[in-house]
C-alpha cells in the first residue's frame, strides 16, 4: 500500500468528518508512537500502516462507517465498552460463550468497526492491503466472510 494511497484515504476521511460536522468531542484523542507500539505489542502483530495513520492523524476511533471505527487501547468503543484490542481479545478467548458461536477469530484479524448485533468488520493485518472481512457469529456457517476490498477502498467508499 503506497504512502500516496494512505494519505488520500486519510484526507477523504477528514473531509467526510468536516461534511458531517461531527463534534470534536466525538473524535478520540490522537495516538502517539509509544501508544501504537504498545498496541502492536499487546496484539503480537503490527497494526496496518493506514490504520496507524488514521489513529495518529485523525483520532483514536469514533469516525467512519456504522458506529465508527473502534479505537485502540482507551479509544472509541463498541456498545459493551470494548475498544478494538479488547474486542480482539474477547473474540480470541477460549470458552463456551454461546454468543460467540463455534468459530474462533483468526489471530491476524483485527476487529475495527462494530455493525451492531455482535457483527464486526475486521481487517487482515497480515495482508499488505489490509483486506476487509465481516465477522457474524450468528451465522451457522461462514461466520467470517471476505469483502475482497482493501481497507483503503472500503473506507474511501464510506468517505466519498
Amino acid at each position: 500500500m503506497s504512502d500516496t494511497a494512505v494519505n488520500e484515504v486519510v484526507d477523504l476521511v477528514k473531509a467526510k468528518i468536516r461534511r458531517l460536522s461531527q463534534s470534536p468531542l466525538h473524535l478520540q484523542k490522537r495516538l502517539n508512537d509509544k501508544q501504537i507500539e504498545a498496541a502492536n505489542e499487546r496484539l503480537a502483530f503490527p497494526v496496518p500502516f493506514v490504520l496507524v495513520n488514521l489513529y495518529q492523524d485523525v483520532g483514536n476511533g469514533g469516525f467512519g462507517p456504522y458506529f465508527g471505527l473502534l479505537g485502540l487501547s482507551g479509544g472509541w468503543a463498541d456498545d459493551n465498552g470494548r475498544d478494538a484490542i479488547e474486542v480482539y481479545e474477547w473474540l480470541r478467548a477460549p470458552g463456551d460463550d454461546e454468543e460467540l458461536g463455534e468459530a474462533e477469530l483468526p489471530d491476524y484479524l483485527l476487529p475495527i468497526c462494530h455493525q451492531g448485533c455482535g457483527v464486526y468488520v475486521c481487517i487482515d493485518c497480515q495482508s499488505p492491503e489490509a483486506i476487509v472481512f465481516n465477522y457474524d457469529p450468528a451465522k451457522d456457517t461462514d461466520q467470517l466472510t471476505s469483502t475482497g476490498k482493501p481497507f483503503t477502498e472500503w473506507l474511501a467508499d464510506w468517505a466519498s
